[in-house]
């Protein structure tokens, strides 16, 4: 059986509309999308698109079809939806104050930093509310505290060891 396509055509106005918004897109997932619908405006076949694209047919056929019945909006990002952030913007500047300003006290961890498995319990012990390390550190970003992760010191070797080598190195070579 032959699979029969529908060959759309695209006016003028519809070929700049793609063109603009693909250099205006930052979504890699609608600059896919965006690209199929503009390959097939450049009269290339769908198996050809599909083989630039390393998609299948139906992914160009798919969203060549939308952006006809659709326009761009039908090419959008749908995927996802709203997130509900689980603490009140009072209790989240209140959870940044706490990180910004003081150090954790009477815990369990060998640490006397604030550390995303901290913050989780400390968030769900004050506020029963859960939340996930992934969770916390987009807390932290979105209240704009950086975190910095810990170079590990070899207490082997201090910084008056190395000076006191350095020195004993340049006593050597003179002799």
């Amino acid at each position: 059986m032959v699979e029969m396509f529908i060959v759309y055509t695209f006016s003028e106005e519809e070929k700049e509309d793609i063109r603009t918004a693909m250099k205006n897109e930052k979504n890699l997932v609608v600059k896919e999308r965006l690209q199929a619908v503009h390959m097939t405006m450049q009269n290339l076949k769908r198996y050809e698109v599909a083989t630039i694209l390393a998609r299948g047919t139906e992914f160009v056929g798919k969203w060549v079809k939308t952006y006809k019945e659709s326009g761009l909006d039908g090419l959008s990002e749908k995927r996802g939806g709203v997130r509900h952030h689980h603490l009140t913007p009072e209790q989240e500047e209140f959870i940044k104050d706490i990180v910004v300003h003081s150090l954790p006290t009477d815990c369990n961890y060998s640490q006397a930093v604030w550390s995303a498995a901290l913050l989780v319990d400390l968030i769900e012990n004050m506020y029963d509310k859960t939340y996930t390390r992934n969770g916390v550190y987009a807390l932290l970003e979105r209240l704009g505290v950086s975190y910095k992760k810990a170079n590990k010191i070899d207490p082997k070797k201090s910084h008056k060891v190395i000076q006191e080598w350095k020195l004993q190195m340049e006593k050597n070579s003179k002799i």
